[in-house]
């Protein structure tokens, strides 16, 4: 016999069920338990006018504030919490919940990772991203997470990097005795010799003081961290070398994602997917603002890539990183760089 069969039956199983719902709800210590609000610290180097805060960050915190999972974020900018290498330990040790990072930053600790920031290893973005979501790409990211406790989530697409200077760059024996500011890690280092140039590594937060006193002579950023920066203001020339296409990696700390219940680990899984394009469409858009501002003769003079031997970077830049770290990824170099 089903409910169906009986309605006497149903219509007092329904009204005990009422009744007892109302009993949890007016009955002390009876309530439906709420699930825990748990926040999360996200922190980075960039300045909060940066895509990845206004345009990925803050709307990830927006729509969690009112997610019924209690998963919150909340947002450390501009080396609040640390460099970028100092919130690599950070993150490793679970003391800072998420960030982004350079994969090379992510490479001092998993070797492997370093050649998504070699130099030329991609031609464009689409290629950074679609190998991102290769195997390919599964491989390192599931390497990371197995041996420093770092998971990633997605990738934001941070830009192509550029050389700022005080001369004009066309071809490596131009960059011969500047004094180049780099990231404080291995594979930067290496790149820009590669390049040509004499690195100096340098925190970001140091960098436009150095520009300004001439204890540096150049950079490389993106764009759009050149404008946020105000590096234009102590620099007179921006050379299109695309040297490195990155789309940096968010990642959580292992130990923070288990702390997360599945409806937690849900609820900011879809919130960061769900502003990648939203923070890749911001790039590209002020990228092309910018570019358009300086061609037009505000702030530094642009030299456009038809004015630069990309050809003998990228040869220079083979040559060199695949026979510097032929034990280690330039076998992966290849494989990235062959992927169609």
């Amino acid at each position: 016999m089903t409910f169906s069969d009986c309605p006497a039956l149903a219509s007092r199983t329904v009204l005990t069920a009422s009744i007892l719902g109302a009993m949890l709800l007016s009955t002390p210590g009876l309530s439906v338990a709420q699930p825990k609000t748990v926040e999360l610290k996200f922190a980075h180097i960039w300045p909060a006018t940066h895509p990845f805060q206004k345009c990925g960050i803050d709307k990830i915190h927006d729509q969690l504030a009112k997610d019924p999972s209690g998963v919150r974020i909340r947002a450390f900018s501009s080396e609040q919490l640390g460099t970028m290498a100092q919130l690599g330990d950070s993150v490793a040790a679970g003391t800072v919940d998420l960030s982004i990072f350079g994969s090379s930053y992510l490479g001092t600790r998993y070797g492997p990772l370093n050649v998504l920031d070699a130099a030329y290893v991609f031609r464009d973005v689409d290629h950074a991203s679609r190998v991102n979501e290769s195997e390919i790409g599964a491989k390192l990211w599931k390497g990371l997470l197995e041996k420093t406790g770092i998971r990633r989530i997605d990738n934001w697409v941070y830009g192509a990097r550029h050389i700022t200077s005080n001369k004009p760059i066309h071809k490596p024996a131009d960059l011969e005795g500047v004094k180049f500011r780099v990231p404080d890690n291995q594979l930067m280092v290496a790149n820009a010799k590669a390049m040509g140039a004499t690195p100096v590594p340098m925190a970001f937060g140091e960098v436009y003081l150095a520009l300004k006193m001439g204890t540096i002579d150049a950079e490389e950023n993106p764009l759009t961290v050149i404008d946020t920066s105000k590096f234009a203001e102590v620099q007179k020339y921006l050379s299109l070398t695309s040297h490195m296409i990155q789309v940096s990696p968010v990642v959580i700390s292992e130990k923070s994602w288990q702390k997360l219940s599945p409806a937690q680990q849900t609820a900011l899984t879809n919130a960061i997917k769900g502003v990648t394009s939203k923070v890749n469409e911001c790039v590209s858009t002020s990228e092309k603002e910018l570019l358009d501002k300086w061609s037009k003769g505000t702030g530094m003079k642009v030299i456009p890539p038809a004015d630069i031997d990309l050809d003998a970077f990228r040869a220079k830049a083979r040559e060199t990183l695949t026979k510097r770290y032929a034990d280690e990824w330039a076998d992966i170099y290849t494989a990235i760089q062959d992927f169609k």
